[in-house]
C-alpha cells in the first residue's frame, strides 16, 4: 500500500482524520507562523511561553471541532506564578492568545522541570472551555479543576469529567536556536456510538471490543515522537499513515490557521470611557492617552476630551 500524496500545508493547519478500522476519530495540528505571532507580542519567560504554546496547540484542535460559526475559548485561571492563560479560536481559523504572570514568582523557577509546568505554574487553577455561537444561541461553558502535569493531561481530564468522553492528546512544542517556535499535536476520541452504557464503573465504553480498539489506537498515538510532530518537512498525512495505515486512516479537509486579533479603537475607547475624569487625566501624557493591546501589541492613541464626551 503506497503512502498518500500530501495535499495540505505542512504547518499552520489542523487535519481531521478517522481511524476507520477502530471507530476512532482525531485531529492533528502543526503550527509555526501563527504560534510565533502570538508568542512574540510579549517578552514571555521560557516556562510561560512553553505553557502558552501548548495552550495554543490545544485550542487549535478544539476550535476546529466547532460545527457552527462562533468562537471557542480555552482559559486557565490560577493562583501560581502564572495567573491567566487565554487562547481563543474563531471558525475563520483565527487564533489569538495571552498569558499574565508574576515575574518575581517566576524568578526562582527551575526551567529543567518544563515537563511539569501545570503544578509548578498554575496552583489552585481551573480550566474552562467556552463556546460562543455566532447565531443567537445559548452560550456553553464547562469548568474543571486542573488535574495533571501538563495542559494536555488537564484537557483529557476535562473531557472525561465534563463530556464523559475518553480523549488522548499528545503535544510537542519547541523553541528553535533562532528563537522561533514550532508546535505539533494529535488528539483522539472514540466515536460517540462506542461510548457509554458500560457495565464497568471504570470504563466509559459500551463493550470490551470498543475499549480494546481505543487502547490500541492510543498505543499507536504514543508511538509518535516529538520530532515527528514538530518536523515541518513531514506532511501530516504521512505521519498519520505511518501510525494507522494497518487499521485504515482517512483524512478530511484541512483547516488553515492564522493569528488575528479582534481589538479595535472602538472597543478600547469604550473601556476607557468607563474611567473617571481624574483617572483619564492621570493617564494623559502630552495631551494624549496611549493604550496598547496586550494580545497583538497594537498601540492606540486617544484625545482625553473625546473620551469624556
Amino acid at each position: 500500500m503506497a503512502e498518500p500524496v500530501p495535499h495540505t500545508p505542512h504547518t499552520d493547519v489542523v487535519l481531521p482524520f478517522a481511524v476507520e478500522g477502530r471507530n476512532v476519530r482525531g485531529r492533528m495540528a502543526r503550527l509555526d507562523g501563527a504560534l510565533n505571532a502570538i508568542l512574540s507580542v510579549q517578552d514571555y519567560p521560557l516556562p510561560v511561553a512553553s505553557l502558552l504554546a501548548e495552550a495554543v496547540c490545544l485550542t487549535a484542535l478544539l476550535g476546529t471541532m466547532l460545527k457552527e460559526n462562533g468562537i471557542m475559548t480555552l482559559q486557565v485561571n490560577a493562583e501560581g506564578p502564572v495567573r491567566l492563560l487565554f487562547v481563543d479560536y474563531t471558525t475563520a481559523g483565527h487564533l489569538r492568545g495571552y498569558a499574565r504572570f508574576d515575574a518575581a514568582a517566576l524568578a526562582g523557577l527551575d526551567e529543567a522541570g518544563l515537563d511539569r509546568l501545570v503544578p509548578q505554574l498554575l496552583q489552585a487553577g481551573t480550566l474552562s472551555v467556552t463556546i460562543d455561537p455566532e447565531a443567537s444561541k445559548e452560550r456553553y461553558q464547562g469548568i474543571v479543576a486542573l488535574e495533571g502535569a501538563t495542559l494536555a493531561q488537564c484537557l483529557q481530564a476535562y473531557f472525561r469529567q465534563s463530556e464523559q468522553l475518553p480523549t488522548a492528546i499528545k503535544v510537542a512544542t519547541e523553541m528553535g536556536p533562532a528563537g522561533g517556535w514550532t508546535g505539533g499535536a494529535i488528539m483522539l476520541q472514540p466515536l460517540p456510538a462506542m461510548v457509554g452504557l458500560s457495565e464497568s464503573e471504570d470504563s466509559l465504553f459500551r463493550s470490551d471490543e470498543a475499549e480494546e480498539d481505543w487502547r490500541h489506537s492510543v498505543v499507536l498515538l504514543n508511538s509518535a515522537t516529538n520530532a515527528e510532530l514538530l518536523d515541518e518537512s513531514l506532511p501530516p498525512e504521512t505521519l498519520l499513515f505511518r501510525l494507522y495505515h494497518e487499521d485504515g486512516v482517512r483524512v478530511f479537509d484541512a483547516h488553515a490557521l492564522s493569528f488575528h486579533c479582534r481589538c479595535s479603537e472602538e472597543k478600547l475607547g469604550a473601556v476607557l470611557r468607563q474611567f473617571s475624569r481624574q483617572d483619564l487625566a492621570d493617564m494623559t501624557v502630552d495631551g494624549q492617552i496611549q493604550a496598547r493591546c496586550d494580545i497583538c501589541g497594537k498601540l492606540y492613541e486617544f484625545v482625553p476630551e473625546d473620551l469624556r464626551n
